[in-house]
């Protein structure tokens, strides 16, 4: 469909102005699982205000992939095309390309705001797995970490003991000394670790 068409009658416009609002729905919500499964987890939030205005219909074109058996007759009998991997916004939707546009231009410059958001967010691939590398990457490094002090506390009862019998309130000299012990039993502490 393309504006280069002979003129049409307003039946005509009408007609392929209605089934371009069909495919739009198809693109957005049948071609695409989540969109649809979306659709269906929102319904009940706007159906109570919608009433008897709501088009039975919709549910149908928006809640359903455009192969199963309640969408697919719906497109058959309007004759719409295959589905395709990339649309021409002048040539497959000319009554609705720009407003499609607009859609994907706000899609795609949307960006999570919290880590909900973040967790969910199917948009950016490398954000997501960003996400993950951290939240793996952090719990092994809190791991580790317990389980150094763990070791320090079982082998080396002698330095914790040490440091904890000293009291920084007998004077800041004492509080140094002490931790520079530490210090030094922390190193030997390395050294015998690496010498295993």
């Amino acid at each position: 469909m393309s504006y280069n068409n002979p003129p049409m009658s307003e039946g005509d416009r009408a007609r392929e102005y209605y089934k371009e609002v069909l495919l739009s729905y198809r693109l957005i919500f049948g071609q695409v699982p989540g969109s649809a499964e979306d659709f269906k987890r929102r319904a009940h939030l706007w159906a109570p205000a919608l009433g008897e205005l709501s088009d039975p219909i919709l549910a149908i074109v928006c809640g359903e992939n455009w192969e199963s058996e309640k969408a697919y007759p719906i497109y058959d009998e309007i004759q719409a095309e295959d589905t395709a991997e990339r649309y021409s916004p002048s040539d497959d939707f000319p009554y609705l390309g720009k407003r499609l546009l607009k859609i994907q231009e706000y899609v795609n410059d949307h960006r999570p705001n919290n880590l909900r958001q973040l967790w969910h967010d199917q948009a950016n691939k490398w954000n997501w797995w960003m996400l993950w590398a951290f939240v793996i990457l952090g719990c092994l490094g809190l791991l580790f970490s317990i389980i150094q002090v763990r070791i320090v506390f079982v082998r080396f009862p002698w330095l914790v003991t040490d440091f904890l019998s000293d009291s920084p309130s007998t004077g800041s000299t004492d509080f140094f000394s002490t931790s520079v012990r530490l210090m030094i039993g922390w190193f030997s502490l390395q050294q015998q670790l690496t010498a295993v």
